[in-house]
């Protein structure tokens, strides 16, 4: 049976005597595609970076490929793209190939170089994501749209297999954002990527995801977007607001 990329017992984070997460405990298989949703605050950025080791505060269990957070360092099976807060400065020294590249070259081991064949990888991944006539461009000279497409093709050139990505289609046109849906999709079913995707829209997740994750600074529900529709506990939690959920997705 495959090792669960994912395990969390009793994750909880307080800051300031403010309590942000409390006693998460949930399991993600391979190849699970788990679209997280929850109102603003309730912890999901944090949830995240928790499960990256990024969150000092954190208290609680959480282990990466059978191996606790604390002595993880197989980093190259892991993409990861944060909430986007700017732009990126005009100035800033890499075009989107080498930006890329970049990305491949940071998932290896060291001597962390270039290998035969990378070029065409990059160029590969850029073709994927419709940005492969950006490839010389300044990557602080593009718009925000075309920034997170290239962050996306960064995040993904190295064929992770846990794939974690934070409200990554929301300088996205509804074009480019469907046809980023339907891509990382492939991704999961075709190279059995499992993927952890923070968003506010349930409907979107519902239609995409395996599973769901209702977060509030605990997890509200966690399971398939079938269990959620027909769930009395979640009809008693969401009221109406279920039934519309669940007829946009149908």
């Amino acid at each position: 049976m495959p090792i669960a990329p994912i395990n969390i017992e009793g994750l909880s984070v307080t800051y300031r005597d403010t309590e942000v997460l409390s006693g998460i405990t949930c399991k993600v298989s391979a190849g699970d595609y788990v679209g997280i949703v929850g109102p603003n605050g309730s912890g999901k950025t944090t949830f995240i970076r928790a499960i990256l080791g990024l969150v000092p505060a954190a208290q609680g269990r959480v282990q990466l490929f059978g191996t606790e957070i604390s002595a993880f360092t197989s980093w190259g099976k892991i993409g990861y793209l944060p909430q986007r807060v700017a732009h990126l400065d005009p100035r800033f020294p890499a075009n989107v190939e080498e930006v890329v590249m970049a990305g491949l070259i940071a998932s290896r081991p060291y001597p962390k170089r270039t290998r035969p064949g990378d070029r065409e990888r990059v160029f590969e991944t850029l073709q994927e994501f419709g940005i492969a006539d950006l490839a010389g461009c300044m990557i602080g000279r593009l718009s925000g749209g075309q920034q997170q497409r290239v962050l996306l093709a960064r995040a993904l050139v190295h064929h992770p297999d846990l794939l974690l990505l934070d409200e990554p289609v929301t300088a996205l046109d509804p074009s480019t954002r469907e046809h980023f849906y339907t891509r990382l999709e492939q991704v999961n079913k075709d190279r059995g990527t499992t993927i952890l995707f923070i968003s506010h829209d349930i409907s979107v997740m519902g239609k995409y995801a395996s599973k769901f994750l209702y977060l509030d600074k605990k997890i509200v529900f966690y399971g398939t977007f079938d269990a959620f529709c027909h769930s009395p506990e979640m009809g008693t939690h969401f009221g109406a607001g279920q039934h519309l959920i669940c007829h946009r997705h149908g």
